[in-house]
């Protein structure tokens, strides 16, 4: 039977205890500093459980993370500093930006009723009539001819035309329009909505000086459709678009620019609304400065943007043959059949136009104020200045 020095004992946590002098003297050599330290002899020892390099990397241990960062150089201190700090900066300028993207940069769904199938309303667009008829003619800035507005001489309040106009289409249930009604009001108050926000500016250059970098004037929640308040994109995009997938859409919605499709002079209204789009496309296309224009010699033909670039899913589903060219073409028969064979035959490549995002306005801004526009200049440049900083 093994004797007590020929097996060692085992302590209460199950460590191997070493029992014989032999054994003890051979323990404390081994050891060194610990044999007797703090009264403690070689066999009283117990070796500290193994700490993971990952423990180690976290977890202070005896003091030396504070020891290290006590012994670093001051470099080497203001570098972690700053780590931390563009650390935090770059967390919260996300944290800002999905906040601010689904707040203000994300469109917002509109909700419309069915159209009305009977015994619909009809709306009455002759205070809009009005106010196109006095304050709007055909001109030409930059070289491009187009349907211009007087701005100036649109007078705002309470009892004037536009307001009135804008107050009553605010309001109107979208459930009493059958479905070409609601797309005139739809195409009627995007358009006047606009002329509104350009009146409101006075003194801008271009529609895009209005708002802000954060809230462009596209995103601004303004204009009000189906008692809801929106933004031109929501009138766009969410009603428009979506709800009737018509191409010739884009021809009757103007942006109060240069480049963009000429406002329509006379009210859209049904019945009639088919041909309105109709006549509104021809002339878009018809303008070799800002519709459509084709250099036979080059093989090329140059679209607006917003056909070649910004929205051509639209009109390649509305194409005979599912091409954008094929779109044109389509309506280039009607303006000029040697252009739309071109487009056909040839299969010329297609570039987009330069925009112009000047102001289609017809005289000066002399004698009105801005409600706003400086005030969002301002507010634009504060926060940008803002941000360089934090960055």
């Amino acid at each position: 039977m093994a004797t007590p020095s020929e097996v060692g004992l085992t302590d209460a946590k199950g460590r191997e205890r070493v029992n014989s002098s032999a054994e003890s003297e051979t323990a404390s050599a081994e050891l060194g500093p610990f044999a007797g330290e703090n009264g403690k002899t070689a066999d009283q020892y117990v070796e500290p459980a193994p700490v993971h390099a990952f423990q180690r990397a976290i977890i202070p241990q005896n003091g030396c993370v504070r020891r290290r960062w006590n012994n670093a150089s001051t470099k080497c201190k203001v570098c972690v500093v700053v780590s931390v700090v563009l650390s935090l900066v770059i967390v919260a300028f996300g944290i800002t930006a999905l906040v601010w993207y689904f707040t203000v940069f994300k469109n917002r769904a509109v909700k419309l009723p069915p159209p009305c199938t009977a015994n619909c309303s009809k709306v009455d667009h002759s205070l809009w009539a009005d106010v196109l008829r006095e304050h709007t003619n055909v001109t030409s800035i930059d070289g491009v001819e187009l349907v211009g507005v007087r701005y100036a001489s649109i007078k705002r309040g309470p009892s004037e035309k536009l307001d009135k106009y804008l107050e009553m289409i605010g309001d109107l249930d979208f459930a009493t329009l059958g479905s070409m009604d609601a797309l005139a009001l739809s195409l009627n108050a995007y358009n006047a909505w606009t002329v509104d926000l350009i009146t409101r500016n006075a003194g801008v250059k271009s529609i895009r000086d209005i708002g802000t970098l954060w809230r462009p004037v596209w995103k601004i929640r303004f204009a009000k459709i189906n008692a809801q308040k929106v933004t031109l994109d929501e009138v766009e995009h969410e009603v428009i678009r979506k709800r009737w997938q018509d191409a010739r859409v884009h021809a009757a919605v103007n942006c109060a620019s240069v480049s963009c499709p000429d406002l329509m002079q006379v009210p859209y209204n049904e019945p009639g609304l088919d041909g309105q789009l109709q006549s509104a496309t021809i002339r878009w296309l018809s303008s070799s400065s800002k519709g459509a224009h084709a250099k036979v010699e080059e093989n090329v033909v140059y679209l607006n943007p917003i056909m070649s670039d910004w929205y051509t899913g639209d009109f390649t589903r509305d194409s005979p043959d599912g091409s954008l060219l094929g779109w044109v073409a389509k309506y280039m028969d009607m303006i000029d059949t040697s252009i739309a064979s071109f487009m056909r035959e040839s299969l010329p490549r297609v570039n987009s136009m330069n925009y112009n995002w000047n102001l289609n306005i017809v005289g000066t801004w002399e004698g009105m104020k801005s409600d706003t526009a400086s005030s969002y200049r301002a507010l634009s440049v504060a926060m940008a200045a803002a941000v360089g900083l934090a960055l």
